[in-house]
């Protein structure tokens, strides 16, 4: 099963330069606080920008429906988001992507997994179908069932029972469940 390690998220939406290290198997709750207007409390602090970047890493897309010129900071002309994750499992155990959007240029991806570039990918379309491959969910379980922000298109908890073993089977390698019902 894979577990995120850490974020770098440069000229996102409000976020500058920001790194976080998510913590292992603990509930974490982001708090902010919106320095720029002191009325609005943590609304606008960009809390929900972490999300953003997590599924800009995976997909090359945000969540939220805007265009690149949007969600890249407006003092830069590029976003860059590196997500490092790991996993006990399978023959690739730590994985690294690297993704640059950037206004007028085409998006750039590296993949680094154990440590070592991915140099097989010769384009954002074949990286994409490569983290998909070694996470194993589809974009559609991503968007829908794990990286749920303020825009979710759909709910885990709204799914049937065989759907979410389903689910629940493909991101956590327990097939057994199925059997022993």
């Amino acid at each position: 099963m894979w577990h995120l390690e850490s974020i770098k998220i440069n000229n996102l939406f409000s976020h500058k330069d920001t790194q976080y290290d998510f913590m292992k198997n603990q509930c974490v709750m982001i708090f902010g606080n919106n320095l720029s207007d002191d009325g609005s409390d943590s609304n606008g602090s960009g809390k929900s920008v972490i999300l953003e970047a997590i599924t800009l890493a995976f997909t090359g897309e945000v969540s939220r429906e805007v265009d690149r010129s949007e969600f890249i900071n407006d003092e830069s002309d590029e976003a860059f988001v590196e997500l490092n994750l790991s996993n006990k499992k399978g023959s690739v155990n730590s994985l690294s992507i690297l993704r640059t959007v950037h206004r007028t240029k085409a998006e750039k991806i590296i993949l680094m997994e154990n440590g070592k570039r991915n140099e097989e990918m010769t384009s954002v379309r074949e990286a994409n179908g490569r983290i998909y491959e070694l996470i194993g969910l589809t974009k559609f379980d991503l968007l829908n069932f794990f990286l749920i922000g303020q825009e979710k298109r759909f709910s885990f908890l709204t799914c049937g029972d065989t759907e979410k073993k389903d689910i629940i089977s493909r991101f956590s390698d327990t097939d057994f469940i199925n059997q022993k019902i």
